[in-house]
C-alpha cells in the first residue's frame, strides 16, 4: 500500500469537511422549516383563538370600566 502524501491527507479531509457541511447546511433548513410549522400551527391552534378571545374581551372590559369612571367625574 503506497504511503499518502500530506497533499493527499488534506483533500481527503477537505471532501470530509464538504460533505459535513451539506449535512449541517441540510439539518439547519430542515430544523427551521419545523419550527416555522410549529409557530403556524400554535398561531391557529384552538388553545391560541381562545387566548386571543380572552384578551379582547378583558381589553373591551377595561375600555368601558374607563369609560364608566370617566362619565362619573
Amino acid at each position: 500500500m503506497a504511503k499518502k502524501t500530506k497533499q493527499q491527507i488534506i483533500d481527503e479531509q477537505k471532501e470530509t469537511i464538504e460533505k459535513y457541511m451539506e449535512v449541517i447546511e441540510r439539518q439547519e433548513k430542515r430544523i427551521n422549516e419545523l419550527v416555522d410549522a410549529e409557530e403556524g400551527t400554535f398561531l391557529h391552534s384552538p388553545t391560541y383563538l381562545q387566548m386571543q378571545e380572552r384578551i379582547d374581551f378583558l381589553s373591551k372590559c377595561v375600555e368601558l370600566d374607563e369609560l364608566i369612571k370617566r362619565t362619573k367625574e
